[in-house]
């Protein structure tokens, strides 16, 4: 057990002892600032405690060490040049706690500390000093390898930049206009037509985008036909595949009528039988109804 009693020792604690807790398993290192001559139980803490109130094992007439947590007292502007050879005035400009000598431990000194405080901080900038070149020397890096590459595509000719649907619509203006192509200074790896039309030039980009002119929309239009990208095109195939789809449903329907005239069933039969590109429902039509007996189910 810990003697609470406060006995003279080589322990001694003064003004910048450090110290520690000892009630605390992991203590802070705090920096004794001030010893005032009063007992714990004559100094108070709130309006209604003292020091011997709060800590009750201790005797009330142990003597008041008053102590600022080091990490506090070091980001004190107020006391940046303390040397810890004279008491800090009470109140302080920072925040302090009082405790009964006994509680209290030497374990250094502020002088001490400090020095070791500032060699540790000293390393930390170092070490965030060499972070941020290094962060500063990638993003160097970087922007050059950037500046490289866009260099590299601005070595490609515009005429090789043009794509597949550039080169036809290149072909298809020529006929009527100048056409000239220019690499694209929004993209380096792009290419733009440039059209003389009527007196204006017309630029168009590699999307279809057209510069403003009086004949603007109309090269709009040339233009997406040749520039529209795959999705227009499946769409276009799959309107043309619909509409294949409903000629094809209604021949299939005019030879049922057909089909259903007894009198023309059996050339009709020969016919599709005979010819393997007839539409498959025209052949499920015959084989359902036609018999050597004549027609099933004709409709009435």
């Amino acid at each position: 057990m810990v003697d609470k009693t406060e006995t003279e020792t080589d322990d001694d604690i003064e003004i910048s002892t450090v110290v520690h807790d000892i009630e605390d398993d992991d203590p802070d290192d705090a920096v004794v600032i001030n010893t005032p001559p009063i007992e714990a139980h004559e100094w108070t803490v709130t309006d209604t405690d003292t020091v011997a109130n709060t800590n009750p094992e201790y005797p009330d007439e142990s003597t008041v060490i008053v102590v600022a947590f080091l990490s506090t007292l070091t980001q004190a502007s107020a006391y940046s040049d303390w040397g810890g050879t004279t008491p800090i005035e009470l109140p302080a400009d920072c925040q302090t706690y009082a405790f009964p000598r006994g509680r209290l431990c030497r374990v250094g000194t502020y002088s001490q500390q400090l020095d070791q405080h500032r060699h540790q901080e000293n390393q930390s900038n170092f070490e965030t000093d060499v972070s941020d070149q290094q962060q500063q020397q990638q993003t160097q890096n970087e922007d050059k390898d950037e500046d490289e590459h866009e260099d590299k595509s601005s070595d490609i000719p515009p005429v090789e930049r043009l794509t597949t649907g550039q080169q036809d619509l290149r072909e298809r203006l020529s006929d009527r206009s100048e056409v000239v192509v220019e690499g694209d200074p929004d993209d380096q790896t792009s290419a733009v037509l440039v059209v003389n039309k009527l007196g204006e030039e017309y630029r168009i980009t590699a999307d279809g985008t057209v510069s403003e002119g009086p004949v603007a929309n109309r090269l709009a239009e040339v233009a997406q036909e040749y520039l529209c990208g795959d999705a227009q095109t499946e769409s276009w195939i799959s309107q043309t595949n619909h509409h294949v789809a409903s000629i094809r449903g209604g021949l299939t329907e005019i030879l049922r009528w057909l089909f259903y005239d007894c009198d023309c069933a059996d050339s009709l039969f020969c016919f599709f039988t005979h010819h393997s590109k007839a539409p498959v429902e025209v052949h499920h039509l015959f084989h359902r109804n036609y018999t050597p007996d004549g027609i099933r189910d004709c409709p009435t």
